[in-house]
């Protein structure tokens, strides 16, 4: 144990070499590749069933993107012939060359026995053999230029894809904070129609002291604190909520001052996510398709709750729900979308430092034969395949046995990896010049562009196939593995929040939080503050208080509709949890 113990501490401090570091750096990258090809293989296929089988008709409301995924994954994969395909056709060219020189060495050696007449047609000849030589280099340069992604990019440069993914990649997270800003501002009315549905439905009581009892056991019964803190916010939200505008404010500014000492970016990113949890933020957007989306929020924010009834209730809970649905249906393929683009962006990234995926491989097969499904193109694939029909259900089914050889890849390649990436990091703290030196990028690696900067090509492929899908991907930072840091000199200072930050920023949204719960029914203003209460760092030191909150919240609620509704809505959580 002492001597293994040694050689770890021994490994950490050692320096290593440009073949060491080069060498370790494209192992990741190979792997990382792999499992963005598994990925992207396993989605773009379940992607294009479920177009096909018409389960979500709000594809076409994201045809641009889809449209330029399509070609994205066509540029890299379906318009690239195998290395095969380019020898044979260079084979090929070589062949006719042959050919035609053959014929030309026939028509000269014939001119020298006859006139004048035979010499043209040996010119002729010769002129037939040049324009056959020039055709056949011409079909084997195309055929060159159909082959891996290196060549396809002599058109379309792997600048100009990689640069096609960071505009298609920031434009759907545009899209995404439009739905997910909606979709913050209809849950403060399906919090509110939730509890309201039990004014029109019989249930049956829970006693306060049995929900009490049962609430807590889901709280702790788990030694993971983290979770417990979890589960804790989750009842929180659900809880009726008895508590008044300045309490709930005491409660913000004690959780803001969590952050003094942080960076003012993390700060304030904590007040935005209040923000939008109490439907204050102003959802901008150039989309003309979300403008019905607004008018929905208007229509629910001007009802009358208080006089609905129960004919009301379920005309407007049906509306609720179809609106909601949307926003899921849309979330859903924007999700998917974005985890294929992010697979394709580990592709390329990788592919500029030589690890290419090759078309005979099985995900490879998968990718390009769902690409022709999807768009109803020809392709070589259904060779290798050979589906028993024509039909797209024949077709896809056909792909089912290729996906054999790459379930369970993931789970090996990953672990394989994070074990690299511990390495590289530790390699790129202690000797960034040699990495860079491994790859033959000299002079200020600031200066290089993205794609020819290996630890920025590394630092995003890590970002990119890690679990969150929407992580932004900021080009004007210095990217360090495993530590992110601002461009600074040894004297700037960190733009830290203070005191007096803390508590500007936390009176301002107070004041815009109560002015907006001054003039809402008493039942959206319970929802708003439920969303927040849910949003803020756990303010409870001990479990008897969490106790003491849990069993007053549900005593001082005299609304027995109401709290029966937020009974059954924490019971779901806990059977969500079995």
């Amino acid at each position: 144990m002492g001597s293994r113990k040694k050689r770890g501490k021994a490994a950490k401090v050692r320096n290593y070499t440009q073949d060491e570091i080069k060498s370790a750096c494209l192992k990741y990258m190979v792997l990382q590749t792999k499992n963005a090809a598994i990925k992207l293989a396993m989605e773009h296929f379940t992607f294009t069933e479920i177009r096909h089988d018409g389960l979500n008709i709000y594809f076409e409301e994201a045809e641009k993107e889809v449209s330029e995924f399509e070609t994205l994954l066509s540029l890299v994969f379906e318009n690239a012939a195998t290395q095969a395909d380019v020898e044979d056709a260079e084979a090929n060219a070589v062949a006719e060359d042959v050919e035609a020189n053959a014929v030309a060495e026939d028509a000269e050696a014939n001119a020298m026995a006859e006139d004048a007449e035979a010499n043209a047609v040996a010119e002729d000849a010769e002129a037939n053999a040049v324009a056959e030589d020039a055709e056949a280099t011409d079909a084997g340069e195309t055929a060159e230029n159909k082959g891996s992604f290196e060549s396809v990019t002599q058109a379309v440069s792997k600048a100009e894809i990689l640069e096609r993914i960071a505009t298609l990649r920031n434009r759907i997270i545009k899209i995404s904070e439009i739905i997910t800003g909606y979709a913050d501002k209809f849950s403060i009315y399906e919090y509110v129609f939730n509890r309201l549905e039990y004014n029109f439905t019989s249930y049956e009581n829970v006693p306060d002291d049995v929900a009490t009892k049962q609430t807590l056991e889901f709280i702790f019964e788990s030694d993971d604190n983290m979770l417990v803190n979890t589960r804790l916010l989750s009842v929180i939200g659900q809880l009726p909520i008895r508590m008044t505008k300045n309490h709930l404010c005491d409660l913000i500014i004690d959780g803001c001052k969590v952050y003094k000492g942080s960076e003012k970016s993390s700060y304030d990113g904590f007040l935005d996510n209040l923000r939008e949890a109490a439907g204050l933020k102003r959802i901008s957007h150039a989309f003309a398709y979300y403008d019905k989306f607004e008018e929905e929020v208007d229509f629910f924010s001007n009802l009358n709750i208080k006089e609905i009834n129960e004919n009301e209730f379920d005309e407007l809970q049906e509306r609720l729900e179809f609106i909601t649905g949307e926003l899921v249906s849309l979330s859903d393929i924007y999700f998917m979308l974005m985890s294929m683009i992010n697979a394709l962006y580990v592709i390329c990234l990788s592919d500029s430092y030589g690890i290419k995926i090759s078309k005979d491989l099985d995900e490879s097969i998968i990718i390009r034969a769902t690409y022709a499904l999807f768009n109803d193109t020809p392709s070589d694939v259904w060779d290798v395949t050979n589906p028993e029909g024509d039909g797209f259900a024949d077709r896809l089914e056909s792909l089912n046995p290729f996906f054999d050889s790459i379930i369970g890849q993931q789970e090996v390649n990953s672990e394989q990896s994070e074990m690299l990436y511990s390495v590289i990091n530790h390699i790129v703290g202690a000797q960034k010049d040699d990495v860079y030196a491994a790859f033959g990028i000299k002079g200020d690696a600031a200066q290089n562009q993205a794609e020819n900067d290996i630890v920025r090509a590394l630092d995003m492929i890590s970002k990119l196939s890690g679990s969150s899908e929407f992580m932004e991907l900021s080009d004007d930072e210095d990217i360090s593995l495993g530590e992110k840091y601002e461009k600074k000199t040894e004297n700037d200072e960190l733009d830290l929040a203070d005191n007096d930050y803390i508590l500007k920023n936390a009176d301002a949204f107070c004041y815009e939080l109560k002015e907006k719960l001054k003039g809402c029914d008493r039942r959206v203003a319970r929802a708003i503050m439920a969303a927040i209460l849910e949003k803020l760092p756990v303010f409870f030191r001990e479990a008897k208080e969490v106790a003491e909150y849990i069993k007053d919240s549900l005593s001082s609620c005299d609304d027995e509709n109401e709290k029966q509704a937020c009974i059954n809505a924490i019971n779901m959580l806990i059977d969500s949890a079995k």
